[in-house]
């Protein structure tokens, strides 16, 4: 992001008024969540009291709106832009339903078309059928109108999750096949990045960390106690998250596994519903250094920003635990243990050890860098913004550096 090309020359225009507007939708969903509003000192504190379990990860807009309007980059001619943010969220629209204005529209399908039209008639969009033009979807559910959809999945960049989420791919069919999208980190949570602390003293009886449901659709899971009884002080348990329904049920497990992870040096990721997932992010804000188990090829195509961070040098990357388990020259999983003990184990390797620190290190500054919704909204958007004006120049709309 400190590319000069990009620093001095790069500037967006936001459509942020009419039925654009989220900042209503915003306080609506809050007052009717029961937590603050955007502007109350505590309005952060209650995040998590106040969604629903997998909520919370998803809403990014709540952060990269506000840090949008306020960007430096940001410019209100629209002819000194590179790229149209449109400030319209969804996500932020659907859950708005308790306090929606007629300006708004009577019905999701109707805002949603308002949109659409505002959209179809200006000319800055029409100029460059909408591939200039940058929309946030962070919402896994797919009931946007139709018309508002197909308009969106045929020109502008998709912000999104996951690239192998089997719904969201299917979604934005159009989108991913002409490689209109950035892939966005998830937001952690409010225990371990509002209330950022440094990693503790690393607990022995907590080298390898894991909390989570072990059965997920994908991802071998439940392979972990078995790795667990090769690992020396491997704290490894199920929690089934969504059983706990309402965020203010939730809250105390949060805060229990934001303390457990600081004490611990190497979180396994493995594969869920996606390659990727929440957890890999909460291990590097906690200093914990993340394995990502998964296939190879997938995984390299779903992190976050890959134009701003060399992920090698702050997580571990292995095969995918069925890979493991057919081996037949020997014990996968034990094979993968022994690895594990030569970073983190009582006789691990010393310059492996010595790797082991500095990927935790490096790990929380990124996390600080490109991924802090709570205390860096900017610079979660300013590399948003970077990766738009990357795929920009790929696509040769706008020449540079990275234009091929």
């Amino acid at each position: 992001t400190e590319d000069p090309a990009f620093a001095e020359g790069f500037k967006f225009y936001m459509f942020d008024d009419g039925p654009f507007n989220m900042e209503d939708a915003d306080r609506c969903m809050r007052k009717y969540r029961g937590a603050p509003p955007p502007d109350a000192p505590n309005a952060m504190d209650a995040i998590d009291r106040a969604l629903r379990v997998n909520e919370r990860e998803y809403l990014t807009e709540l952060f990269l709106l506000p840090a949008l309007r306020a960007h430096p980059m940001r410019t209100l001619v629209k002819k000194e832009a590179q790229l149209f943010v449109i400030g319209y969220a969804n996500a932020l629209a659907r859950y708005a339903k308790s306090c929606r204005t007629v300006a708004y529209g009577q019905s999701d399908d109707e805002w949603d078309n308002k949109v659409g039209h505002a959209l179809e008639m200006d000319a800055f969009f029409k100029k460059n059928g909408g591939r200039d033009f940058l929309f946030l979807n962070s919402r896994y559910k797919t009931d946007m109108s139709q018309p508002l959809h197909t308009l969106l999945d045929s020109g502008p960049i998709v912000a999104t999750f996951d690239r192998f989420s089997g719904r969201l791919h299917g979604y934005w069919r159009n989108a991913w096949t002409r490689g209109s999208v950035i892939v966005m980190p998830y937001v952690s949570s409010v225990a371990l990045d509002h209330h950022h602390a440094p990693p503790r003293p690393k607990n022995p009886k907590r080298t390898y960390y894991f909390r989570g449901n072990m059965h997920r659709w994908n991802g071998e899971r439940h392979y972990l106690p078995a790795l667990a009884k090769h690992l020396t002080g491997a704290d490894f348990a199920e929690v089934s998250f969504v059983a706990f329904g309402k965020g203010s049920n939730f809250e105390p497990v949060l805060n229990a596994t934001a303390f457990d992870m600081r004490e611990s040096s190497v979180c396994p990721s493995p594969e869920g519903d996606t390659p990727t997932s929440l957890r890999l992010f909460e291990a590097l804000v906690a200093g914990c250094v993340p394995v990502v188990v998964g296939q190879a090829n997938l995984t390299a195509f779903t992190l976050p920003f890959p134009s701003l961070i060399d992920y090698d040098s702050l997580a571990l990357f292995s095969l995918p635990f069925k890979e493991m388990v057919a081996r037949k020259d020997k014990d996968g999983l034990q094979e993968f243990a022994r690895v594990l003990e030569s970073f983190a184990g009582p006789d691990a390797v010393p310059d492996r050890r010595a790797r082991l620190e500095s990927m935790r290190a490096e790990g929380v500054k990124v996390y600080e860098r490109h991924f802090s919704f709570f205390r860096n909204p900017q610079g979660v958007t300013t590399s948003m913004l970077f990766e738009a004006w990357v795929l920009l120049q790929r696509q040769g709309i706008l020449q540079g550096p990275h234009t091929p």
